[in-house]
């Protein structure tokens, strides 16, 4: 996954970063999956369950 993508709180997945200049960083999670599909559906989930755009970044591999 050599860009990031953003999930934003209806699910739907965009490519490029959530964050603005304006913006700050709440918080992070670190999750494990088998594939990039598979992260994109969790970062999908983790946006429609706390309402607010999760960014996905790759770190390693």
């Amino acid at each position: 996954m050599a860009e990031g993508w953003a999930a934003s709180a209806d699910g739907t997945l965009s490519q490029g970063p959530a964050s603005e200049a304006s913006h700050y960083l709440g918080g992070f999670w670190i999750i494990e999956a088998e594939d990039e599909q598979q992260a994109k559906e969790i970062a999908a989930k983790a946006a429609k369950a706390c309402g607010n755009t999760v960014e996905l970044r790759a770190m390693m591999g």
